[in-house]
């Protein structure tokens, strides 16, 4: 059993500033789908059950996909996605995939994740900026780093992962143990500290993209167009 919690909780003010824009993860893409749409698309049929984690405008998500089970989490203007995650794999003891859900990916990626059954997460080796999150391994090829301010970072992680059931408790109590305003990849941090062994899943540069601004739907844009054609 394998088990899948988007986290949409957001206000994603960065990519539309209009005072009451729709979630971001609502954004409709160039080939029709919304973000949101395309990656649930993705994961029927490949995982077992899907969870989304929402906060802001959540009826909004709620009338596109009365079929799947929503989270609340009320309180996501304050918090990040640590407590939003947290929320989300309550009662969850299986295997679990879980994303951001502001990602536009090829379907492959998702599937290399899945097959590989280790506890794992999507990367790349491109040049990262400030708002990259980032990674770093050891000597045997596992991570041992992740998060934005690293000075030895190896590529970007894209924010897919996948953790086996055996870890979901360390991740439980490393995302309770996270601040109000962290990322989750600061319990991940405390869970490879814990001795949980993450291993990395490589993907080309260009086959996942997280939206934060106007040019990365851009970008977005073109890559389905390209992949599409494929």
């Amino acid at each position: 059993v394998v088990e899948a919690v988007i986290l949409a909780a957001g206000i994603g003010q960065r990519l539309d500033t209009s005072p009451k824009h729709q979630p971001k993860a609502l954004t409709i893409l160039k080939n029709g789908q919304s973000i949101l749409g395309r990656m649930v698309s993705f994961l029927q049929g490949e995982v077992d059950t899907i969870r989304i984690v929402v906060g802001y405008q959540w009826k909004t998500i709620q009338a596109s996909f009365p079929h799947i089970p929503l989270i609340l989490n009320p309180r996501f203007s304050e918090t990040n996605t640590a407590k939003s995650l947290l929320l989300g794999i309550q009662g969850i003891e299986s295997d679990l995939v879980f994303l951001n859900g502001d990602l536009v990916f090829q379907k492959e990626s998702l599937q290399m994740l899945l097959i590989q059954k280790n506890t794992a997460m999507i990367v790349n080796r491109a040049f990262v900026d400030d708002e990259a999150v980032k990674f770093s391994t050891n000597e045997t090829g596992q991570i041992r780093q992740i998060g934005k301010h690293l000075q030895q970072a190896e590529g970007e992680s894209l924010g897919m992962h996948f953790f086996q059931k055996d870890a979901i408790p360390v991740l439980k109590k490393q995302l309770a143990l996270a601040k109000e305003g962290d990322f989750f990849e600061a319990a991940i941090q405390g869970c490879i500290e814990e001795g949980v062994a993450i291993e990395p899943i490589y993907v080309p540069e260009n086959s996942c993209i997280e939206i934060d601004f106007p040019q990365d739907l851009q970008k977005a844009n073109a890559l389905i167009h390209q992949w599409e054609m494929l």
